[in-house]
């Protein structure tokens, strides 16, 4: 798989560190291009009403373009009493982007070929809503894991922040 557009990332990185430390990164790239051969065969079953059924199979080459990625992470911290542990307190995470485009060769979903176009279209609404269903969950995840690096166990007082 080949990815380009690393060479155009920027980021900016801050850490206020006046009583309550605040950490703040966000990373921006301007076009984000992906190539490469692929072969897939996947079937789902309808499970507990949760899942339904679908096959899809495909193979050859494909291309996908994300254009203005954006991804932003802050985190604020506080001092864990005398023993001067870190303990993470709020997580904001992120990460959108303005357009979506796939492309791929010789790929058929329900036995009907992909319409690359209508499916490239249809990604950026659907993550619009996947990223509100799951932001809060993902920065739950991302402040428990650095809590637990950092040896601290969550305080009571401790939240996750749902919007950036």
């Amino acid at each position: 798989m080949k990815i380009e557009g690393q060479s155009s990332i920027n980021d900016n990185f801050t850490l206020t560190a006046i009583m309550n430390p605040e950490l703040t990164w966000i990373v921006n790239i301007p076009i984000l291009k992906s190539s490469g051969i692929y072969e897939i065969n996947v079937e789902t079953m309808r499970s507990f009403g949760l899942l339904t059924s679908f096959h899809y199979v495909g193979k050859g080459a494909f291309s996908t373009l994300l254009e203005n990625v954006q991804f932003k992470i802050r985190l604020a911290m506080e001092s864990a009493s005398k023993d001067m542990k870190i303990n993470v307190t709020d997580v904001l995470v992120d990460l959108t982007f303005s357009n979506f485009e796939i492309q791929g060769e010789n790929n058929e979903f329900n036995g009907e070929p992909i319409d690359w176009k209508e499916a490239s279209r249809k990604i950026a609404p659907f993550y619009s809503v996947f990223r509100l269903l799951y932001k809060y969950r993902l920065a739950q995840y991302v402040k428990d894991a650095l809590n637990d690096a950092l040896g601290v166990s969550c305080f009571p007082n401790t939240r996750v922040l749902k919007v950036f």
